[in-house]
């Protein structure tokens, strides 16, 4: 290590269980976990046929600022992918973070920005 090798580092990750801890109303959601097992937020998903659309990420103030809400949506990604449904939002209604999160998914390839309208659409490839 280098210098400051008397300090552990970490990885952090996150993992999201296939199956949602609540689906009986229109939304799927589903717990997010970090490294240690933690709930650390809610991934809230309306599926409309080949498409699960972003009704909203929560990650616990504790936890927000530290990659987690990206590691979720790349999470999700993979977890919707072998079932060929893409997650989308719409990107008229998008908060700053959410926002960033897909522009960086565009700039590493694993999702597109289609524009329909002002601020499009983005969905995972």
């Amino acid at each position: 290590m280098g210098e400051r090798g008397d300090i552990a580092q970490f990885d952090k990750s996150v993992e999201i269980p296939s199956t949602p801890i609540d689906s009986d109303g229109p939304m799927d959601i589903y717990e997010i976990r970090n490294e240690m097992g933690e709930p650390i937020g809610t991934f809230c998903l309306t599926l409309e046929g080949d498409e699960a659309n972003i009704e909203s990420v929560n990650i616990k103030e504790q936890f927000r600022g530290q990659g987690y809400g990206k590691m979720a949506y790349k999470k999700m990604i993979e977890l919707l992918g072998p079932q060929n449904i893409k997650l989308v939002s719409d990107g008229n209604f998008l908060t700053e973070p959410p926002a960033k999160i897909w522009e960086g998914l565009v700039e590493e390839g694993k999702a597109t920005k289609k524009r329909f309208w002002q601020n499009g659409k983005y969905e995972s490839k």
